[in-house]
């Protein structure tokens, strides 16, 4: 007998309405990179929920979106323009606080999502996750460029909010974090492959590629009932993530972030 998922998100929990409010994020995300022409896809758990389950996977409490990191500049002034007052962009242009390279949220200004390793940050609302992802040349350049080109301040800052020792190579290194030669080197890359290169808070993430004919081109899929980015083959995508995709977690490892969450009307 299939299982009923309704105990973590049926109609009228608190979990169904944090997801709600992050799919209204989501839909203004998605009209405004249609009207701007830029691409992106949903990702990690938010695809897989989109495939399995049709929407939020049920113990879910945020979004994942993808985009190509040459997209990501201009991905956070046209939000900053065109976001509905109630939703904000958080970057570490916009939060002095913020240390997540590559990695931008959209946050919405009428809840409260509490993260301990992000509690210095200027906007604490529930979110949107866009993640970049770039060309990786090869398994042995991209350790090489995680450790002499990541963005060492920030690096050392999030090991330090999540209770880590601060990096010292980090400091050594900083002169070097301002040459941007991962990135000149992805966008003038002929490789096939994309990953996520200079995210520290996935490191574990940083050993799988992706063909490009797996991700390009993009095409849609519904989730909670709205059509979506998701890569051109979503489902090789998810065995490539995750194995045996389709097979429900046991209750133990079901996880969420564990956060006290607020929302306000």
């Amino acid at each position: 007998m299939e299982e009923d998922f309704s105990k973590y998100n049926g109609e009228g929990t608190h979990l169904r309405k944090l997801q709600l409010r992050a799919l209204e994020i989501l839909i203004e995300f998605d009209k405004i990179c249609r009207k701007h022409k830029i691409d992106y896809w949903l990702t990690a758990g938010t695809m897989l929920g989109a495939v399995r389950h049709g929407g939020f996977i049920p113990w879910d409490d945020d979004i994942d979106i993808s985009v190509r990191y040459k997209d990501l500049k201009r991905l956070s002034r046209v939000l900053q323009e065109d976001l509905p007052e109630q939703f904000v962009v958080q970057d570490y242009s916009t939060d002095k606080n913020y240390y997540l390279d590559s990695f931008l949220k959209v946050r919405d200004r009428k809840s409260f999502f509490h993260w301990e390793a992000h509690r210095s940050f200027k906007e604490q609302g529930i979110h949107l996750d866009i993640i970049a992802m770039e060309k990786i040349p090869s398994q042995k350049f991209k350790k090489f460029v995680f450790k002499f080109n990541k963005q060492p301040y920030l690096r050392r800052k999030e090991k330090s909010l999540n209770g880590r020792s601060n990096n010292i190579l980090g400091l050594l290194l900083a002169p070097f974090s301002f040459l941007k030669f991962a990135h000149w080197y992805s966008n003038n890359s002929s490789t096939n492959y994309y990953g996520y290169n200079y995210l520290f808070v996935f490191e574990h993430y940083f050993e799988i590629r992706y063909h490009k004919d797996l991700l390009f081109p993009l095409k849609t899929i519904k989730f909670e009932g709205i059509s979506f980015y998701v890569p051109n083959n979503p489902e090789k995508y998810l065995v490539h993530r995750y194995g045996d995709f389709m097979k429900i977690p046991p209750p133990e490892k079901r996880y969420d972030h564990n956060n006290k969450v607020e929302i306000y009307d």
